[in-house]
């Protein structure tokens, strides 16, 4: 199982700055279409721009699926993707494409080669599409999106296993259990939990071991966990007796009442079986449970029941309907209209994905939000836009201006003019960071004040002692930070001070890596600050850190975490955890201009009182999400980067289920506030109650020399107790997740303060030498990414995140 995000697809996402309006109420945000036909599975789905997609094209169904695409009035087909290689699946797919003005965007699905299956219907499919080249193969953790922004309609992939794996690593060999799972947001309506609407299409997939088959939905149960809990289900296998199993409709309806369908036609299997039928209306009843047809032995078999179904996703409701049957089941979105005057009730987060074309356009388009018309800021700052030091060092002025880019471009030149003059008419301070090399250009009409050095180091000191001149901060805060490097690395973890520096107008100063610059150092004599070192040792050397201890004392700490987004991730909880927040900013920062739009945002940040943290431009990091969504004040994000329109949809995807899954105080209007509580007696105060708060991931090996899955030598991840630990801690039931929530369960051992765990992934016996426990999860392909980094994550058996961990490669 590949776990690098290698296929992203969009039909189109953009975002402005600001969001647009919100769909119209009753509008469909999502139509589905389960159609009923001779045999096998067939969807449409439409979404609310009009963008369709076809999933699964059953066997000598080709007529009712373009009769429903005739309904819609259009022909033209965005994704086409078969779940597998089965007939019942993939048959009618190249007769529906062929037909009389059909057309195709793009064929979705997870084959290899053309020896995935052995018919000559899949020989067929695989030669035309791979003739036709608008292919693209998916895995695990890949997505597709239909329509753009607010309105966007995401289908991530949870499973698919053509390369043997599948889900959690399981290994898969029958073509049902390696086909694609879609788990489907609606990301506009939200549902009655408060979450956006989700849909789930499982396929053909089992939920039993033995006779070829593989557990599946076990895996998907144990990897995912409460993500599978939706508010429309698709049947898994037609109902099939191998499938839909206690556990994977305990974990579909857990704190839902989905709409469930399942699209049965003539069969030779006994689709649907009783048993399933029966444990699906027992879980969400029978008016909430369709199917489309009658299986085998039913008196009426082969016979519409519901015939085809229709789902229509709206921002007020999801509305099924058996177009044969007539039945319908509606279920409210409440979630949309929360009512501002309950007692404890919390208005909703809003959160926003702007994608930036340039920085140049970017820092004005920022400049007008933060300073309308008529708002006249103190000063502007205008930095140059090819090189990221003077800008940094330049943050702390931006909490009373905008920061401006300036090149070479006359273009670029007249419009920063232009802003100028609009933000403070008839002239106004401009200070320019860098000397003529830097920015050759001044600004005519007002009072140009030049901060400038021989050297970027000297440049930051001198804008270090304007920021005192201008605030009286002798002597409060100092930020040391890397001076240069290759790439994004030169701003990979000082990035994210900026917002900070720019609210507590605080000196950023600049050294190279492995020496404190004897300006700095002067510098930290004169005023002696309270220091902080920004990034890990690879940035700013432990000798760097042992000098600035010298002068200052002590006191002169590390902020660093194992990647950069865990580095913005502690500088929030180091600097910004004791004070309310005003959400967050999140920038992409991995990007070699991503510091144009970050440094932008250091000014805005400190508008907001939202600290500066960073994201990929495919997934939110583990430690990005986990600020954001214990952020006790409910705050607005805001997320900016130069993403594709495929990553907008899928970050804001993912900023808003953090936000979504919020544990927020409410207040219990029956409580008596003059109430003087009292402690229960029986309560031991020395009881450690959960273990899992003394757990901590201390490093992972995850490119060993030789064979990844050796047991001697092959990749792991460490755990030991933290210093909270006052003993033994035991791991039974603990796991690990990676960035695609491939799942590692920890062996259940216990863990003394004095050992340390390391969990190979490969198989391997467990042993013991010294304080080092060896386990081994027996998996058949390695988990951690040897290049672009990973994240893990420690969960506690009850799924609560305990510790993470990240690497950048």
């Amino acid at each position: 199982m590949r776990t690098t995000l290698h296929a992203l697809i969009a039909v189109v996402l953009a975002a402005p700055l600001f969001p647009a309006a919100a769909a119209t109420q009753d509008a469909p945000l999502l139509t589905v279409d389960v159609v009923h036909g001779a045999h096998g599975d067939a969807m449409v789905w439409r979404a609310g721009c009009g963008e369709q997609a076809l999933i699964d094209a059953g066997n000598g169904m080709a007529e009712e699926i373009l009769d429903v695409l005739d309904r819609h009035g259009d022909r033209h087909l965005d994704i086409v993707s078969p779940s597998h290689a089965d007939a019942d699946h993939l048959g009618d797919v190249l007769d529906v494409t062929g037909a009389p003005g059909v057309t195709v965007g793009t064929y979705v699905d997870g084959f290899l080669s053309a020896d995935d299956h052995d018919t000559q219907t899949f020989a067929d499919y695989y030669a035309t599409t791979r003739g036709a080249g608008n292919v693209t193969v998916v895995d695990i953790g890949d997505a597709f999106t239909l329509c753009d922004g607010p309105d966007a309609v995401v289908f991530d992939v949870l499973a698919v296993g053509y390369d043997g794996t599948t889900v959690g690593g399981l290994p898969v060999d029958g073509a049902n259990d390696r086909g694609i799972v879609y788990r489907v947001t609606v990301t506009a309506a939200t549902s009655p939990d408060g979450n956006d609407v989700t849909l789930l299409s499982a396929g053909d997939v089992n939920g039993t071991d033995g006779g070829g088959r593989a557990d599946v939905e076990g895996a998907l149960v144990a990897t995912h966990g409460t993500r599978l809990a939706v508010d429309w289900v698709k049947v898994t296998h037609h109902g099939s007796f191998f499938s839909n199993t206690p556990p994977w409709i305990e974990a579909v309806t857990d704190g839902t009442l989905p709409h469930v369908v399942a699209p049965v036609g003539s069969n030779g299997f006994g689709h649907p079986a009783q048993i399933v039928v029966d444990d699906w209306t027992a879980a969400v009843g029978p008016d909430n449970y369709f199917q489309t047809g009658h299986g085998d032995g039913h008196p009426n078999e082969g016979e519409p029941a519901d015939g085809t179904v229709t789902t229509i996703v709206t921002t007020d409701a999801i509305t099924t309907t058996g177009t044969a049957s007539g039945r319908t089941a509606t279920t409210p979105l409440t979630g949309n209209t929360p009512d501002p005057d309950l007692d404890g009730g919390t208005a909703p987060a809003e959160v926003t994905v702007t994608a930036v074309v340039d920085g140049h356009t970017h820092a004005l388009d920022v400049s007008r939000a933060r300073f309308p018309d008529g708002t006249r800021p103190a000063h502007a700052v205008i930095a140059s836009g090819e090189v990221f030091a003077d800008a940094l060092a330049g943050t702390p002025l931006t909490g009373d201006g905008p920061l401006l880019l300036a090149s070479d471009d006359p273009d670029v030149i007249q419009q920063v003019q232009d802003e100028l003059d609009r933000l403070m008419p008839g002239g106004g301070t401009v200070y320019l960071l860098g000397g003529q090399a830097a920015i050759e250009w001044e600004p005519v009409g007002h009072d140009v004040v030049r901060l400038a050095g021989p050297t970027r180091i000297q440049t930051a000191l001198v804008i270090a002692g304007t920021v005192q001149d201008l605030y009286g901060t002798d002597g409060a805060e100092a930020f040391i930070v890397r001076s240069d490097g290759p790439g994004s690395a030169a701003f990979a973890d000082s990035v994210a001070i900026g917002g900070w520096a720019a609210q507590a107008r605080a000196a950023v100063l600049l050294t190279p890596t492995d020496t404190l610059h004897p300006d700095v150092a002067a510098f930290l004599r004169d005023n002696d600050p309270d220091t902080r070192i920004v990034g890990g040792s690879s940035a700013v050397s432990d000798v760097v850190l042992a000098r600035a201890q010298d002068i200052v004392g002590s006191t002169v700490a590390r902020i660093a975490g194992a990647s950069r987004d865990a580095t913005a991730a502690e500088i929030d909880r180091v600097l910004w955890g004791s004070q309310a927040h005003g959400g967050h900013t999140v920038i992409e920062g991995y990007a070699d201009d991503a510091w144009t739009w970050g440094l932008v945002a250091a000014g805005r940040a400190a508008d907001l009182g939202a600290p500066v943290l960073i994201t990929t431009g495919d997934s939110l990091p583990a430690a990005t999400t986990d600020r954001i969504r214990t952020d006790p004040d409910n705050g607005d994000v805001e997320v900016v980067g130069a993403f594709t329109e495929a990553q907008q949809s899928l970050i804001g995807r993912d900023v808003r289920e953090a936000v979504a899954s919020r544990d927020l105080p409410t207040e219990d209007p029956t409580e008596d506030p003059t109430e003087d509580p009292t402690e229960d007696p029986t309560e031991d105060p020395t009881e450690d109650p959960v273990g899992d708060v003394v757990l901590t991931i201390t490093g992972i090996v995850h490119n060993p020399d030789g064979d990844d899955l050796a047991p001697d030598g092959g990749e792991h991840i460490t755990i030991e107790l933290s210093a909270a630990a006052d003993g033994p801690v035991d791991l039974t039931g603990h796991y690990v997740l990676d960035a695609a929530d491939n799942r590692l369960d920890l062996c259940p051992i216990t863990l003394t303060p004095a050992a340390r765990l390391r969990m190979h992934t490969g198989p391997g016996t467990q042993t013991t030498h010294s304080d080092n426990i060896d386990c081994f999860a027996g998996r058949g392909q390695a988990m951690w990414n040897n290049s672009g980094g990973d994240t893990a994550r420690l969960h506690s058996p009850d799924g609560t995140v305990i510790d993470t961990f990240a690497y950048a490669s």
